[in-house]
Protein backbone atom coordinates (compact mmCIF):
# COMPACT_ATOMS: atom_id res chain seq x y z
CA UNK A 1 0.00 0.00 0.00
CA UNK A 2 2.26 2.72 -1.12
CA UNK A 3 4.16 4.58 -3.74
CA UNK A 4 8.05 3.08 -4.51
CA UNK A 5 10.43 5.03 -6.24
CA UNK A 6 12.88 2.80 -8.92
CA UNK A 7 16.53 2.87 -9.88
CA UNK A 8 19.31 3.42 -10.24
CA UNK A 9 19.27 2.44 -13.83
CA UNK A 10 21.27 2.97 -16.88
CA UNK A 11 20.10 6.97 -17.06
CA UNK A 12 20.98 7.81 -13.85
CA UNK A 13 22.73 5.21 -12.01
CA UNK A 14 23.49 7.77 -9.09
CA UNK A 15 19.68 8.46 -8.24
CA UNK A 16 16.56 7.41 -6.98
CA UNK A 17 13.11 8.23 -8.72
CA UNK A 18 9.29 7.87 -8.85
CA UNK A 19 8.41 4.42 -9.72
CA UNK A 20 5.23 2.92 -11.43
CA UNK A 21 1.82 3.78 -9.99
CA UNK A 22 -0.60 1.68 -7.73
CA UNK A 23 -2.39 1.13 -10.88
CA UNK A 24 0.59 -1.18 -12.61
CA UNK A 25 1.26 -3.16 -9.65
CA UNK A 26 -2.78 -4.08 -8.98
CA UNK A 27 -2.28 -5.51 -12.97
CA UNK A 28 -2.45 -8.84 -12.24
CA UNK A 29 -5.91 -8.38 -10.17
CA UNK A 30 -7.27 -6.30 -13.17
CA UNK A 31 -7.30 -9.36 -15.28
CA UNK A 32 -3.85 -7.64 -16.80
CA UNK A 33 -1.35 -10.29 -16.64
CA UNK A 34 -0.05 -9.39 -20.16
CA UNK A 35 0.69 -5.90 -19.05
CA UNK A 36 2.22 -6.54 -15.63
CA UNK A 37 5.07 -8.75 -16.91
CA UNK A 38 5.35 -6.64 -19.92
CA UNK A 39 6.13 -3.29 -17.32
CA UNK A 40 10.09 -3.89 -16.29
CA UNK A 41 9.90 -2.13 -12.56
CA UNK A 42 13.88 -1.10 -11.96
CA UNK A 43 13.37 1.58 -14.86
CA UNK A 44 11.44 4.30 -14.81
CA UNK A 45 8.28 4.68 -16.45
CA UNK A 46 9.74 7.05 -19.69
CA UNK A 47 11.76 4.53 -21.25
CA UNK A 48 10.98 2.83 -24.62
CA UNK A 49 11.04 -0.51 -22.67
CA UNK A 50 8.12 0.37 -20.75
CA UNK A 51 6.40 3.07 -23.27
CA UNK A 52 4.34 -0.23 -24.76
CA UNK A 53 2.42 -0.53 -20.97
CA UNK A 54 2.04 3.39 -20.35
CA UNK A 55 0.53 3.72 -24.04
CA UNK A 56 -2.17 0.87 -22.78
CA UNK A 57 -5.31 2.48 -21.87
CA UNK A 58 -7.38 0.86 -19.24
CA UNK A 59 -10.85 0.83 -19.30
CA UNK A 60 -11.48 0.23 -15.93
CA UNK A 61 -9.91 3.10 -15.11
CA UNK A 62 -12.47 5.18 -16.83
CA UNK A 63 -15.12 6.64 -15.18
CA UNK A 64 -18.41 6.57 -17.39
CA UNK A 65 -19.20 10.16 -16.52
CA UNK A 66 -15.68 11.46 -17.28
CA UNK A 67 -16.17 11.09 -21.29
CA UNK A 68 -12.76 13.36 -22.50
CA UNK A 69 -10.77 10.34 -20.94
CA UNK A 70 -11.91 7.39 -22.71
CA UNK A 71 -9.75 6.60 -25.34
CA UNK A 72 -7.82 9.70 -25.15
CA UNK A 73 -3.98 9.11 -26.00
CA UNK A 74 -1.44 11.88 -26.22
CA UNK A 75 2.03 11.35 -28.02
CA UNK A 76 4.91 13.22 -26.61
CA UNK A 77 8.20 12.62 -29.48
CA UNK A 78 11.23 12.74 -27.65
CA UNK A 79 9.60 12.74 -24.35
CA UNK A 80 11.39 9.93 -22.67
CA UNK A 81 14.73 9.72 -20.66
CA UNK A 82 16.33 7.77 -23.38
CA UNK A 83 14.74 9.94 -25.87
CA UNK A 84 11.78 7.52 -27.32
CA UNK A 85 8.28 8.43 -28.07
CA UNK A 86 6.04 8.78 -24.98
CA UNK A 87 2.26 7.82 -25.23
CA UNK A 88 0.42 8.63 -22.16
CA UNK A 89 -3.16 7.23 -21.31
CA UNK A 90 -4.69 8.43 -18.23
CA UNK A 91 -6.96 7.44 -15.35
CA UNK A 92 -10.40 9.04 -13.66
CA UNK A 93 -8.81 7.60 -10.54
CA UNK A 94 -6.61 7.72 -8.13
CA UNK A 95 -4.97 6.19 -4.49
CA UNK A 96 -5.50 8.56 -1.10
CA UNK A 97 -2.15 9.63 0.11
CA UNK A 98 -3.71 11.49 3.05
CA UNK A 99 -3.73 14.55 3.96
CA UNK A 100 0.73 15.16 4.15
CA UNK A 101 2.99 13.34 1.63
CA UNK A 102 6.00 15.29 0.22
CA UNK A 103 9.23 14.34 -1.29
CA UNK A 104 11.75 16.23 0.37
CA UNK A 105 13.19 19.04 -1.95
CA UNK A 106 16.35 19.81 0.02
CA UNK A 107 17.87 17.36 1.59
CA UNK A 108 20.05 18.58 4.68
CA UNK A 109 20.30 15.62 6.66
CA UNK A 110 19.12 11.77 6.60
CA UNK A 111 17.10 12.80 9.79
CA UNK A 112 15.69 15.74 7.93
CA UNK A 113 14.71 13.56 5.04
CA UNK A 114 12.95 10.75 7.60
CA UNK A 115 10.80 13.16 9.11
CA UNK A 116 9.18 15.00 5.65
CA UNK A 117 8.45 10.67 5.02
CA UNK A 118 7.22 10.18 7.94
CA UNK A 119 4.49 13.21 7.63
CA UNK A 120 2.60 10.60 4.91
CA UNK A 121 -0.70 9.66 6.75
CA UNK A 122 -2.61 8.34 4.11
CA UNK A 123 -3.04 4.40 2.18
CA UNK A 124 -0.12 5.19 -0.59
CA UNK A 125 2.58 7.42 -0.38
CA UNK A 126 6.17 7.87 -1.24
CA UNK A 127 8.77 4.91 0.43
CA UNK A 128 11.48 7.57 0.27
CA UNK A 129 15.58 5.05 -0.44
CA UNK A 130 15.37 1.58 -0.85
CA UNK A 131 17.34 0.34 1.44
CA UNK A 132 20.08 -1.23 -0.60
CA UNK A 133 23.68 -2.25 0.22
CA UNK A 134 25.98 -0.48 -0.80
CA UNK A 135 24.20 2.71 -0.41
CA UNK A 136 23.03 5.22 -3.67
CA UNK A 137 26.20 6.39 -5.01
CA UNK A 138 27.21 10.17 -4.23
CA UNK A 139 24.63 12.62 -6.29
CA UNK A 140 23.98 16.15 -6.16
CA UNK A 141 20.51 15.22 -4.48
CA UNK A 142 21.40 13.24 -1.54
CA UNK A 143 25.52 12.49 -0.98
CA UNK A 144 24.19 9.27 0.92
CA UNK A 145 21.50 7.24 1.01
CA UNK A 146 19.11 8.67 3.60
CA UNK A 147 16.88 6.37 4.23
CA UNK A 148 13.07 5.01 3.15
CA UNK A 149 10.03 4.18 5.16
CA UNK A 150 7.60 0.94 5.27
CA UNK A 151 4.64 0.50 3.57
CA UNK A 152 1.15 1.14 4.91
CA UNK A 153 -0.63 -2.41 5.62
CA UNK A 154 -3.91 -3.58 6.98
CA UNK A 155 -2.47 -3.90 10.26
CA UNK A 156 -1.26 -0.41 10.07
CA UNK A 157 -4.37 1.22 9.55
CA UNK A 158 -5.58 1.71 12.67
CA UNK A 159 -8.40 4.34 12.55
CA UNK A 160 -10.45 1.48 10.98
CA UNK A 161 -10.67 0.17 7.42
CA UNK A 162 -14.11 1.33 7.51
CA UNK A 163 -12.73 4.81 8.19
CA UNK A 164 -9.94 5.24 5.95
CA UNK A 165 -10.40 6.40 2.25
CA UNK A 166 -8.20 4.36 -0.34
CA UNK A 167 -9.59 5.29 -3.43
CA UNK A 168 -11.34 8.67 -5.03
CA UNK A 169 -11.83 9.92 -8.54
CA UNK A 170 -10.29 12.71 -10.46
CA UNK A 171 -12.58 14.68 -13.36
CA UNK A 172 -10.04 14.33 -16.10
CA UNK A 173 -12.27 16.38 -18.27
CA UNK A 174 -12.55 19.22 -15.72
CA UNK A 175 -8.61 19.43 -16.19
CA UNK A 176 -7.67 22.65 -17.72
CA UNK A 177 -6.48 22.33 -21.62
CA UNK A 178 -4.52 25.67 -20.91
CA UNK A 179 -0.88 26.23 -20.14
CA UNK A 180 -0.41 27.74 -16.30
CA UNK A 181 2.83 30.10 -16.13
CA UNK A 182 5.23 27.10 -16.23
CA UNK A 183 3.80 26.19 -19.62
CA UNK A 184 2.31 22.97 -17.52
CA UNK A 185 -1.31 21.80 -19.21
CA UNK A 186 -2.97 19.37 -16.65
CA UNK A 187 -4.98 17.71 -19.41
CA UNK A 188 -2.23 16.62 -20.76
CA UNK A 189 0.51 16.27 -18.45
CA UNK A 190 -1.46 14.97 -15.39
CA UNK A 191 -3.19 11.83 -15.06
CA UNK A 192 -0.90 9.39 -16.31
CA UNK A 193 -2.23 6.10 -15.13
CA UNK A 194 1.35 4.84 -15.15
CA UNK A 195 2.93 7.11 -12.99
CA UNK A 196 3.44 7.45 -9.74
CA UNK A 197 3.48 11.47 -9.64
CA UNK A 198 1.76 13.45 -7.29
CA UNK A 199 -0.79 14.61 -10.16
CA UNK A 200 -0.89 11.30 -12.06
CA UNK A 201 -2.37 8.72 -9.45
CA UNK A 202 -2.74 10.14 -6.27
CA UNK A 203 -5.24 12.63 -4.58
CA UNK A 204 -4.77 14.51 -0.85
CA UNK A 205 -7.79 15.77 1.16
CA UNK A 206 -5.12 18.80 1.82
CA UNK A 207 -7.91 20.56 -0.76
CA UNK A 208 -11.32 20.57 -0.84
CA UNK A 209 -12.96 17.93 -3.07
CA UNK A 210 -14.29 19.23 -6.65
CA UNK A 211 -11.71 22.18 -5.85
CA UNK A 212 -13.39 23.89 -9.39
CA UNK A 213 -14.57 26.78 -8.62
CA UNK A 214 -14.61 26.81 -5.48
CA UNK A 215 -11.05 27.67 -5.35
CA UNK A 216 -8.14 29.46 -7.29
CA UNK A 217 -6.37 27.30 -9.16
CA UNK A 218 -2.65 27.50 -8.18
CA UNK A 219 0.04 26.65 -9.61
CA UNK A 220 2.72 27.49 -6.86
CA UNK A 221 3.43 30.43 -8.28
CA UNK A 222 6.11 31.60 -5.44
CA UNK A 223 7.95 28.17 -6.00
CA UNK A 224 7.39 26.83 -2.17
CA UNK A 225 6.18 24.21 -3.57
CA UNK A 226 3.63 23.60 -1.09
CA UNK A 227 2.26 19.67 -1.33
CA UNK A 228 4.27 19.20 -4.83
CA UNK A 229 7.35 18.82 -5.71
CA UNK A 230 8.04 19.89 -9.23
CA UNK A 231 6.20 22.66 -11.10
CA UNK A 232 3.33 20.02 -12.66
CA UNK A 233 0.79 19.55 -10.18
CA UNK A 234 -1.70 22.45 -8.81
CA UNK A 235 -4.44 22.10 -6.38
CA UNK A 236 -6.53 20.62 -9.13
CA UNK A 237 -4.79 18.31 -10.28
CA UNK A 238 -4.08 16.73 -6.62
CA UNK A 239 -7.66 17.10 -5.31
CA UNK A 240 -10.57 14.45 -5.65
CA UNK A 241 -13.36 15.33 -8.16
CA UNK A 242 -15.48 14.10 -10.44
CA UNK A 243 -18.64 14.89 -12.56
CA UNK A 244 -21.37 13.94 -10.03
CA UNK A 245 -23.64 16.68 -8.80
CA UNK A 246 -22.47 17.82 -5.09
CA UNK A 247 -19.85 15.54 -4.22
CA UNK A 248 -17.24 12.34 -5.15
CA UNK A 249 -17.43 8.28 -4.73
CA UNK A 250 -14.52 6.83 -2.49
CA UNK A 251 -13.62 3.63 -2.11
CA UNK A 252 -12.43 2.28 1.42
CA UNK A 253 -10.19 0.18 3.00
CA UNK A 254 -13.24 -2.24 3.91
CA UNK A 255 -13.78 -2.42 0.27
CA UNK A 256 -16.98 -0.58 0.48
CA UNK A 257 -18.17 2.78 -1.70
CA UNK A 258 -19.32 5.60 -0.40
CA UNK A 259 -20.33 9.08 -1.79
CA UNK A 260 -19.55 12.00 0.03
CA UNK A 261 -20.75 15.42 -0.44
CA UNK A 262 -19.40 18.48 -1.07
CA UNK A 263 -20.59 19.90 2.19
CA UNK A 264 -19.02 16.96 4.18
CA UNK A 265 -16.95 18.80 7.26
CA UNK A 266 -13.78 20.40 6.10
CA UNK A 267 -10.56 22.10 7.15
CA UNK A 268 -10.67 25.99 6.33
CA UNK A 269 -9.28 27.32 2.81
CA UNK A 270 -8.22 30.47 1.43
CA UNK A 271 -10.52 30.59 -1.50
CA UNK A 272 -7.65 31.84 -3.48
CA UNK A 273 -4.96 29.37 -3.14
CA UNK A 274 -7.29 26.61 -1.97
CA UNK A 275 -4.76 26.25 1.11
CA UNK A 276 -5.99 25.09 4.17
CA UNK A 277 -5.59 28.18 6.49
CA UNK A 278 -4.43 26.23 9.75
CA UNK A 279 -1.62 24.28 7.86
CA UNK A 280 1.69 25.94 7.65
CA UNK A 281 4.52 24.76 5.87
CA UNK A 282 8.33 25.47 6.00
CA UNK A 283 9.87 25.31 2.45
CA UNK A 284 12.95 24.57 4.44
CA UNK A 285 12.51 21.73 6.45
CA UNK A 286 9.39 20.51 4.02
CA UNK A 287 7.71 19.91 6.94
CA UNK A 288 4.13 21.10 7.71
CA UNK A 289 2.50 22.08 11.25
CA UNK A 290 -1.55 21.94 12.05
CA UNK A 291 -3.33 23.67 14.15
CA UNK A 292 -6.00 21.55 15.76
CA UNK A 293 -9.04 21.98 13.60
CA UNK A 294 -12.20 19.61 13.21
CA UNK A 295 -12.14 18.73 9.67
CA UNK A 296 -14.33 14.90 8.93
CA UNK A 297 -12.76 14.84 4.97
CA UNK A 298 -9.17 14.95 6.30
CA UNK A 299 -9.76 12.52 9.10
CA UNK A 300 -11.43 9.96 7.15
CA UNK A 301 -7.82 9.88 4.90
CA UNK A 302 -5.38 9.54 7.65
CA UNK A 303 -4.85 5.61 8.71
CA UNK A 304 -3.72 6.24 12.22
CA UNK A 305 -4.06 9.31 14.16
CA UNK A 306 -6.80 8.41 16.31
CA UNK A 307 -9.84 10.73 14.94
CA UNK A 308 -13.05 9.81 16.07
CA UNK A 309 -14.88 9.77 12.99
CA UNK A 310 -18.58 8.50 12.89
CA UNK A 311 -20.56 7.42 9.95
CA UNK A 312 -23.65 10.20 10.73
CA UNK A 313 -21.04 12.96 9.92
CA UNK A 314 -20.45 12.11 6.46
Amino acid sequence: MARENTGPNSFNPCGYYVGSSIFVRLLPYLEQQVLARAYNTSLTNWVADNSTVGASGLSVLWCPSDGAISGLHVQYPGWGWDGSTQILTYTSYAGSMGNFCKVPITISSPSQHMAVLNQADGLFFYLGWPGINPPVPPNPIAPQNPGGIRPASLASITDGLSNTLAFGEKAHGKFSQVPDIYGSIDFQYNGAWVSGNFGDTLFSTIFPMNPFGRIGDDPNPNGDYFYSYDNQEDDFSVAASSFHPGGCNFAFADGSVRFLRESVNCWPYNPTTGKPTNVSYDPSSCLFSVQPTQGVYQALATRARGEVVSSDQY
